[in-house]
């Protein structure tokens, strides 16, 4: 597309009827920016705190593990429930002892 248009390659590729919705979201939705941010908003909400280079390093791989973002945050909820509130040491060694059980 021409003129003052400066759209990602995704979008351009939408409006012009090349892409499929469904693999530009599935592009979105695992992208290492999506899923920072996902993991960013985790932390305000759940430890009350910005994570750290080495907490995003940490909890990326999980994504790519196969763990979805729901599954992420049921774990969070529920560690919060029932700890009342915690770490992320905490957290991990929580969600490692029901994986055991």
């Amino acid at each position: 597309m021409g003129g003052a248009y400066r759209g990602g390659f995704f979008l351009e590729r939408l409006i012009l009827g090349l892409g499929a919705r469904a693999a530009a979201a599935l592009v979105l939705l695992t992208s290492a920016e999506y899923r920072a941010n996902l993991l960013i908003s985790f932390f305000a909400l759940y430890l009350h705190r910005s994570p750290s280079v080495a907490d995003i390093s940490f909890f990326t791989p999980m994504f790519t593990a196969g763990f979805t973002d729901e599954q992420i945050r049921e774990w969070a909820e529920t560690y919060i429930a029932t700890e009342g509130s915690g770490s992320v040491d905490g957290l991990v060694a929580w969600i490692a002892e029901k994986e055991r059980q």
